[in-house]
């Protein structure tokens, strides 16, 4: 049973690194196309994020480029929740992180799966815009292990 699950442990890396797709495996993987856009009436902007993201490239030792033949995409929109009255009571933040590319006839393309995108609630506070970067830079960061992962050889 001890071999069992040493084997078990042992093969988990590779089985979900041969789930991840193809395409994410590129001639160049210490580079990567970095696409970020902040849209609304977000509690932070798209500098800090940017600047944030990039750290974890960084981190990963990927140089982020402006490509268009394999880029992780990052798209924020905000929507203020008001009152009755019209006061901001708090914030719901929608989150798309994918990975993207563009055809040969000029078309950008954003793949399906794997979105590491959510859905996010926070109140009006300076400790609310640190959580929605936090959240989303982690999330980024989970797309870099894949892509990571894909590029392992």
């Amino acid at each position: 049973m001890k071999k069992l699950f040493v084997w078990v442990l042992a093969m988990t890396p590779l089985l979900s690194q041969a789930s991840l797709p193809t395409w994410l495996k590129t001639e160049k993987p210490k580079q990567l196309g970095l696409y970020v856009e902040v849209l609304n009436e977000c509690m932070f902007d798209s500098s800090t994020l940017n600047k944030s993201i990039k750290g974890e490239f960084l981190r990963a030792s990927i140089k982020p480029v402006e490509s268009d033949k394999l880029y992780m995409n990052v798209q924020v929109v905000c929507l203020p929740q008001r009152s009755v009255n019209g006061s901001v009571r708090g914030n719901s933040t929608y989150v798309d992180i994918r990975f993207g590319t563009r055809h040969a006839d000029g078309s950008y393309v954003l793949y399906d799966r794997p979105m590491y995108g959510t859905l996010m609630q926070g109140g009006t506070g300076s400790d609310s815009a640190s959580y929605f970067v936090d959240e989303i830079t982690r999330r980024a960061s989970n797309a870099l292990t894949d892509y990571l992962m894909a590029n392992m050889e």
